[in-house]
């Protein structure tokens, strides 16, 4: 274990990740003079500083600290207890929480799913599992806490014990809670499950002609204003309202989202959006938007380099997209992860499809929508070509995983993977557009996301 001074505070230094929501711990008051770690632990008050941009304190006459490999801590409580009580802390690259929170909950077989802001920030979100204390026996308990950090996953593994003394209980909870709320962070990047999400979105009653709207703001607070405005807050398949904790299911498909008001499904579409039209081509320079989107997967498009490829991504534009306002450009993104052929009648294509959507600004395709549609598109061996016969899509929200596992099967870890690799998901995004861009003559150089630098074209 590694360990240097800082500011005076002994500091371990860990590559790991720190973060639940838990009340504060008490820390010894620490002399400025103090610099080694022998006066540090005797003071109690240590810190642990992360490569991974996070930096934790925690009572070293309460907390034992193991640093366990180069991404991961434990800090296990050394006093009076019923039994071993400890947080484990990872950052695990390249995957996102859901993936990541899987690989300890799989097992469980009852669980509570939550979600909420995620510890020490107030506008990243983050994921609850918990595993609740049994009543018998040892009192064990678990609880994992996930959010997408910085291109991976920050978990928090919580295990506890609970006795028969509520005192001692406490005690240990406070502690640990203690670590887990001191957490700061160097730069915690943007949150990209999300992007799409942020926006106003309205629906106008047909028999009085009142518009109602939800408001997502990109910190997750918003606002619901029908015939008052109500402050909220939202998840991946919550809202909040505020005044008084209640809990409204909806779901976002593309532009547009839906809301369950009571048991009743109330539609919303983004009302900001400006008209839809075709920046240039009247002066010959562009094809216009028809023009464009019309035979969307040619086949002589290298993005598309098979007849099943062609199949799928025309299945996208045409049924997937028509959820959304047409743009200048329409390009579906296909990721797959495996092909079933071996019934030609319903030949299965399990992946990640993508539908985007694309106003020309210049010589740059500004995205404007989009949305993701994994699951297993079914198709029909033609004498020539495929036809698209079905698909199976994931639900949203709390039953994401649990659909993925019921579509995938054996296949359910690679689409894990391939699902939250955010790097390699942009790299062959930005293949294909580029392949699109070259089989349909547009003079464009660069794509640019919302919030994001443009991204050149190879």
């Amino acid at each position: 274990m590694r360990i240097r001074t800082i500011r005076g505070v002994l500091a371990i230094s860990l590559s790991v990740v720190l973060a639940a929501s838990l009340a504060g711990c008490s820390f010894g008051k620490k002399d400025a003079s103090t610099d080694t770690a022998s006066e540090s632990a005797v003071d109690g008050d240590m810190e642990y500083i992360s490569p991974d941009g996070w930096r934790v304190r925690y009572d070293a006459k309460l907390i034992e600290a193991n640093e366990l490999d180069d991404h991961s801590a434990s800090f296990v409580y050394t006093g009076d207890s019923a039994g071993t009580n400890m947080v484990t802390i990872s950052f695990v690259t390249g995957k996102m929480p859901e993936e990541a929170m899987s690989e300890i909950t799989d097992s469980w077989e009852d669980q509570d799913r939550t979600e909420g802001y995620f510890p020490g920030t107030d506008d990243k979100w983050g994921f609850w599992r918990e595993l609740k204390s049994s009543e018998e026996g040892s009192g064990a308990g678990e609880t994992v806490i996930g959010g997408e950090y910085n291109g991976g996953a920050l978990i928090f593994d919580i295990v506890s014990h609970k006795g028969n003394d509520e005192d001692q209980n406490m005690a240990v909870s406070d502690c640990l809670s203690g670590v887990i709320d001191s957490i700061e962070y160097e730069d915690f990047g943007p949150q990209t499950m999300f992007a799409y999400y942020p926006g106003t979105y309205s629906s106008i009653d047909a028999d009085t002609g009142a518009t109602y709207s939800v408001t997502l703001n990109e910190d997750h607070s918003g606002k619901l204003s029908f015939q008052d405005d109500v402050d909220i807050i939202w998840g991946g398949y919550e809202i909040t309202d505020l005044s008084n904790n209640n809990k409204y299911e909806y779901t976002i498909e593309g532009d547009n989202l839906m809301l369950n008001m009571d048991g009743t499904w109330l539609d919303f579409s983004k009302g900001d959006k400006p008209a839809q039209a075709a920046t240039q081509g009247e002066d010959g320079n562009e094809p216009v938007a028809e023009e464009i989107n019309s035979s969307v997967a040619d086949e002589s498009d290298s993005a598309y380099d098979s007849e099943i490829d062609v199949a799928v991504a025309d299945y996208v534009v045409t049924e997937l997209g028509k959820y959304y306002d047409r743009s200048d450009v329409d390009i579906p993104y296909i990721n797959v992860i495996d092909i079933d052929d071996s019934n030609p009648d319903d030949v299965k294509v399990y992946g990640d499809f993508w539908f985007f959507t694309y106003k020309i600004s210049k010589d740059t395709l500004e995205t404007q929508a989009g949305g993701s549609y994994p699951g297993c598109i079914h198709l029909k061996k033609l004498t020539s070509g495929y036809s698209v016969t079905s698909m199976d899509v994931t639900e949203d929200g709390s039953g994401f995983d649990k659909s993925a596992r019921e579509i995938f099967g054996d296949r359910y870890q690679a689409f894990m993977r391939m699902h939250s690799d955010g790097e390699t998901r942009e790299a062959k995004r930005a293949e294909q557009i580029a392949s699109y861009v070259k089989s349909k003559g547009l003079m464009v150089t660069k794509y640019q996301d919302y919030g994001w630098d443009p991204v050149v074209l190879q």
